[in-house]
């Protein structure tokens, strides 16, 4: 790319001075064409000939566009007019970036702002330095006594980001409409997370006023952690979760809600058999899984928990907790019907259509009632029809329709005798399906 770079330069000096151009009008050309290594290589062409204030700034900031910090540092040296704001700011990113000392940067930088206070580009780049580091309460402090902040919108956004991260969420969503006023276009791209704060934080105040009754409240430690990732404040959530997971350490929704927030997806699914990209569950998913949770807690081996657990797990695509709560209730009643069809159904989302099938007899055997039966024959028909396998899919549509007919269960036979060819029997399964009324 240098190279590249290089001969373009080449070219288009070559060509400006067949047309009698000069470096100015070169740098003008450079600029419109905005390539920055021939803007670096006209500039210092042109500062070799002579000393120009207005000129030396861009070089130096060029330098450090494309990370050439060395140069940059030459450079700055060579600008023996440069104003201290520049030296500090220049000064402190080189210690930064090249040096590898955040710590000397950001004393460097804050010594200078406490000089002069005004300057917004100090102010930024300090900023952006405390926010790299995870500073969040020096940065919220920056940024609420540094002049000129109150009108620039991304700093605004930046102070509603440390606020939120602090649990500050009234002076976040304040720190937000602020922005928004100042302006409203920098500012749309974050609106619908601040709309999600707004709406989230009635339930984390709700939790917080409980949690200040009594801290060891798992419970709402586990709605806070929900809501705190709703409201995009992953760190808390932890935090929170964590605790949650101390104080009940069987909680399923505890587990969850920790995986989710401090968990890369393959160590989520190794330690908590948490599928991570799912989405959260529903508000009112997770409010069933905390009660279960509590029953299970007081009695571990209660099979209806265990089940009903496990059909919320499934609500919330976590099919690898559903399962180990089915086969759970299994181990205490063998010959749950609720039981085998969870497993069923679970070890097809799961993509085990074999083995799925395979506790399908003990289903039978236990001689469910006619929907039970009718609703594991009918998933195992559409798992095969997806996969493409469609007369064991007609062999199971035929099963759940002989155990409980329906509009649906016809349809799913209507569409696999059509794949197969056979339209005559494909239509007279879809006048089944209209003559009882469309209802499933």
């Amino acid at each position: 790319m240098r190279h590249f770079a290089t001969i373009l330069l080449a070219g288009i000096l070559s060509f400006s001075a067949a047309r009698g151009t000069t470096l100015r009008e070169q740098l003008a050309l450079a600029d419109e064409a905005n390539d920055t290594h021939a803007r670096i290589e006209i500039i210092r062409r042109i500062l070799d000939k002579e000393p120009d204030d207005a000129l030396s700034g861009p070089l130096v900031n060029l330098w450090l566009s494309v990370s050439a910090y060395d140069l940059a540092e030459s450079a700055l040296q060579d600008w023996k007019k440069a104003p201290p704001g520049v030296q500090a700011g220049v000064t402190a990113e080189i210690l930064y970036n090249r040096d590898g000392k955040p710590g000397e940067a950001i004393a460097l930088l804050a010594a200078y702002h406490g000089k002069d206070a005004t300057d917004l580009d100090i102010t930024r780049q300090l900023a952006r330095f405390y926010g790299a580091q995870g500073e969040q309460q020096k940065l919220a402090a920056l940024l609420a006594s540094a002049p000129g902040v109150s009108g620039d919108a991304p700093l605004l956004l930046q102070r509603a980001r440390a606020k939120r991260s602090l649990a500050d969420f009234d002076g976040a969503l304040a720190d937000f409409a602020l922005a928004e006023k100042v302006d409203a276009k920098e500012a749309e791209s974050s609106k619908p997370s601040y709309d999600r704060l707004q709406a989230a934080l009635p339930q984390i105040k709700a939790a917080t006023t409980r949690l200040k009754k009594n801290p060891k409240d798992s419970e709402a430690l586990v709605a806070r952690a929900y809501w705190y990732l709703a409201s995009e404040a992953p760190d808390l959530a932890r935090t929170d979760a964590e605790t949650a997971r101390n104080l009940a350490p069987q909680s399923v929704a505890a587990a969850f809600l920790y995986a989710r927030s401090a968990c890369a997806p393959q160590k989520a699914l190794e330690e908590f058999s948490v599928v991570l990209g799912q989405g959260d569950p529903r508000p009112e998913v997770l409010s069933k899984l905390v009660k279960y949770d509590a029953v299970l807690a007081a009695k571990p081996r209660d099979a209806a928990a265990l089940i009903a657990r496990s059909f919320q797990l499934s609500e919330a695509s976590q099919f690898p907790l559903a399962l180990k709560d089915a086969e759970a209730a299994l181990a205490i009643n063998p010959a749950s019907p609720d039981a085998q069809v969870e497993k069923i159904y679970v070890l097809i989302k799961l993509g085990r259509r074999s083995d799925a099938a395979a506790a399908l007899p003990a289903l039978e055997a236990a001689k469910p009632p006619a929907a039970t039966l009718a609703r594991a024959s009918g998933s195992l028909a559409d798992a095969e029809f997806n996969a493409g396998n469609l007369d064991l899919a007609l062999d199971y549509a035929t099963k759940a329709l002989k155990a409980q007919p329906s509009a649906n269960l016809y349809k799913t036979r209507a569409a696999i005798l059509q794949r197969l060819g056979r339209v005559a029997e494909a239509n007279d399964d879809l006048a089944k399906a209209k003559k009882s009324g469309g209802k499933p």
